[in-house]
């Protein structure tokens, strides 16, 4: 394994046992998010909170491309459709300045597909892109481990 910093170009994204990355051109930031409730009481002197379940959402972009049979759009598109209680397990490898290797940072759950959504640039010269946004499957726990 590698030290120091990483880059967008070195994160390597697998749905449901297939790599999509090439497809990608837009990752958001991965993490757990834990909401926050506040269980202030009338007399205290200061505030005080609470954390709920944590929850993961991740969306994904790219170029358009509607001929694609087997591209992170198809996969996303398919994957939307077979309902909202279907899950696809989820690993982003995150590579130290070259393709990640073992020991490399990885982010792993089981994720489904909420949204999927071609979007037609205000830019006639640019091209048109895809976006889907990934969340936690109900049950599901995220792991942040190293690639094997």
């Amino acid at each position: 394994m590698a030290t120091g910093k990483t880059a967008a170009k070195f994160a390597k994204m697998t749905y449901n046992a297939q790599v999509v990355t090439a497809n990608i051109s837009s990752l958001t930031a991965v993490g757990l998010n834990y909401p926050e409730i506040d269980i202030t009481v009338f007399s205290s002197t200061v505030q005080e909170r609470l954390l709920g379940i944590p929850e993961v959402k991740i969306t994904v972009s790219g170029p358009l491309d509607n001929t694609a049979t087997t591209g992170a759009l198809a996969v996303f598109t398919a994957a939307a459709t077979l309902g909202s209680q279907t899950g696809a397990a989820v690993l982003i490898d995150y590579g130290i300045r070259a393709a990640a290797t073992t020991g490399d940072p990885r982010f792993s759950n089981t994720l489904m597909s909420v949204s999927v959504f071609a979007i037609d640039t205000a830019n006639p010269n640019d091209a048109p892109k895809w976006s889907a946004t990934l969340v936690t499957m109900p049950g599901s726990a995220a792991s942040f481990t190293t690639v094997p």
